[in-house]
């Protein structure tokens, strides 16, 4: 290692030192002061160390938080990005502590955008692909053009395996099959059909069955696109609560501590992976049944003797999915809805006017909507426009916490993008 190399590193934790003595996030700007001194600083941090990338539109954080949590069970040391900073500088801040021991593993959430920048510097050992949807228009313009993204960087990697959502037309394309992917799938034949198209000729799709947005069973009857072989398959949905799931999976039954299909995919994810690394069935699924709930997914607090439980929604199919779960709570509730539009939500908010709420009409314990945040109004005349007209607009988010301590009921469930997650948060001392 180099005189340059230590410097960066040895500043990186200062940087993360000082940033933390002052009680602010150290996720990102330690790893951008040490590349900013070495811009190889990547190159030393990785050695001798196994790499699992997980990336795509939804599900990266609990999938890599079920991964590394199957890997503490392995291996020795496991770093992992747990804060979510999937950029490359967060990646450098997450790695800068890696002794470098054989029997390390990495495993690291990476952005969409940043697969191909990373492929630079590290050649990962696995490549976990969750799912493309409809996301942050404005930045990756479309589904396509997210997977040619994506693309470009496997196309950087040598020897790597990937493993990938057998359900996604898109990931059934050729242009990912020629990678030749290992892929996972869930069985669950009560969601609901869409209307989509083959990503290969562009005919509509036939679904015997489908999931959830565009996940399914499907067959396109002009060009033969079809599900690939899945070699791991949640064979059967047992159970789907707000706070808990469980299915089937290789005769073995996962009972997880958060509720769901999506973290059925998740999970199930995260099965493929540590069944290719060789783990053992017994390990994967005492990981995954001892993996609770995070930040921002179905993270829950008590303010003022009530349970807030906090969703981040970021596009139609995430919005879509946790309405489905709060859908089966059993008690009445709250609901407040916080948008912004900031870079890290997305500027072009227009996904919201495609979000299905007659899930939202369907649900009878709401005891009050109470919406927030920068783009309050605008969300609020797109409810009304979908018959949703009993709502309260809050003009300042900080105010919520005055809100919450003067509601009837015992619980509300609060469903926010990116940014105005974190001003909520923060606004009630977290």
């Amino acid at each position: 290692m180099s005189f340059k190399n230590k410097f960066a590193i040895g500043m990186g934790k200062a940087t993360r030192g000082t940033l933390k003595m002052m009680k602010r996030q150290a996720t990102s700007l330690p790893g951008k002061v040490a590349m900013n001194i070495d811009r190889d600083v990547l190159n030393s941090l990785s050695e001798n160390t196994k790499f699992v990338f997980i990336t795509g539109t939804n599900g990266k954080t609990m999938t890599t938080a079920f991964i590394t949590n199957i890997m503490r069970y392995k291996f020795e040391n496991t770093i992992t990005n747990d804060s979510g900073a999937n950029m490359i500088q967060g990646i450098v801040t997450s790695l800068l502590d890696n002794e470098n021991s054989k029997d390390t593993v990495a495993v690291l959430e990476v952005d969409e955008a940043n697969l191909r920048i990373l492929a630079d510097y590290i050649n990962p050992d696995y490549i976990v692909l969750t799912n493309i949807f409809e996301d942050q228009m404005d930045r990756f313009k479309s589904t396509e053009n997210t997977l040619n993204i994506i693309l470009d960087g496997i196309e950087k990697t040598k020897n790597t395996t990937i493993i990938a959502n057998g359900d996604l037309p898109l990931f059934a394309k050729s242009k990912l099959k020629k990678y030749r992917p290992v892929y996972f799938g869930v069985n669950y034949k009560e969601g609901k059909i869409g209307n989509y198209h083959c990503p290969e000729c562009g005919a509509p799709l036939e679904y015997e069955y489908g999931i959830y947005d565009s996940l399914g069973k499907f067959t396109c009857n002009e060009c033969g696109l079809k599900n690939p072989t899945k070699k791991y398959t949640a064979s059967k949905v047992l159970d789907i609560k707000s706070k808990s799931s469980s299915f089937m999976i290789e005769d073995k039954k996962i009972d997880l501590k958060v509720g769901g299909i999506y973290n059925i995919y998740n999970a199930t994810a995260a099965w493929a992976l540590a069944k290719e690394m060789g783990i053992s069935e017994g390990i994967i699924k005492t990981a995954l049944e001892g993996q609770n709930n995070l930040q921002g997914r179905q993270e829950e607090v008590l303010l003022y003797g009530k349970e807030v439980v906090m969703n981040l929604v970021k596009n139609k199919a995430g919005f879509d999915q946790v309405l489905d779960i709060i859908k089966l709570e059993e008690e009445k509730y709250a609901l407040y809805f916080l948008i912004n539009n900031n870079f890290a939500d997305g500027k072009d908010i227009s996904w919201l006017n495609e979000v299905d709420y007659g899930l939202l009409k369907s649900i009878d314990k709401v005891t009050s909507i109470k919406i927030s945040g920068e783009k309050a109004n605008e969300f609020q005349d797109i409810l009304i426009k979908n018959g949703i007209t009993e709502t309260v607009v809050i003009d300042k988010v900080e105010n919520l916490k005055q809100e919450i301590k003067q509601e009837d009921t015992k619980k509300i469930n609060v469903l926010a993008n990116y940014t105005a997650l974190n001003d909520f948060r923060e606004s009630i001392g977290l």
